[in-house]
């Protein structure tokens, strides 16, 4: 299950390099929010939800987390950043816990495959589209592609503060979700894959 902003930009191989770099900000820059913009002590903020990476596990056949550019190499976890402070934390954690009751786990548990896609699962939808353009938005990225810089940084302003109002209002910006129903020839074919994988974290 995927989701994507209005935005969308290939991501380069090896991500992850990007979220671990990232970790190195100095330390007034991780005072304040990257949501609200207030200067507090800050979550380490998973751009994936936790619960994506628990239940990767619980359904993987190690019951582990590999990086796919070296399936020895396991991780326990999504990668974090430390990017909100705990109310703007607890604001995404809302929009989580309801799309992992609403949709996720009643489409691997129950097969349910039509969802009311209303305002929070909208919200939800930004969210992950907003927290991926933080991680992966940096000086490498407008180095590469600087006559996207302005779109991608206009887009960042309003998208937090859709997600700061918690609604649309109007806004020109869509959301929308993949469903991804994967068989167990292409599973296969992950597993057997290694730099050709453009996915860091996967189960095995």
């Amino acid at each position: 299950m995927l989701t994507r902003g209005a935005i969308s930009q290939n991501e380069p191989r090896g991500k992850h390099k990007h979220l671990v770099s990232a970790r190195s900000s100095t330390a007034d820059s991780l005072s304040i929010c990257a949501l609200c913009g207030k200067e507090g002590e800050l979550r380490a903020s998973h751009i994936i939800p936790s619960f994506v990476g628990k239940w990767s596990k619980s359904t993987s056949a190690t019951g582990f987390l590999s990086q796919s550019d070296d399936l020895s190499v396991r991780v326990q976890d999504f990668p974090t950043l430390p990017l909100l402070c705990s109310d703007c934390e607890q604001k995404f954690s809302s929009l989580e816990s309801y799309f992992a009751s609403k949709v996720f786990y009643p489409f691997h548990n129950k097969k349910v495959r039509e969802f009311e896609y209303d305002e929070r699962l909208r919200l939800f939808a930004l969210s992950l589209s907003w927290r991926t353009l933080k991680a992966n938005c940096g000086d490498e990225f407008k180095a590469a592609v600087p006559e996207l810089v302005s779109q991608v940084e206009q887009a960042e302003i309003d998208w937090r503060k859709i997600l700061l109002q918690g609604r649309f209002d109007g806004s020109p910006y869509e959301t929308h979700f993949f469903f991804w129903i994967m068989s167990r020839k292409v599973k296969a074919s992950l597993l057997d894959c290694n730099d050709t994988c453009s996915e860091p974290w996967m189960p095995v």
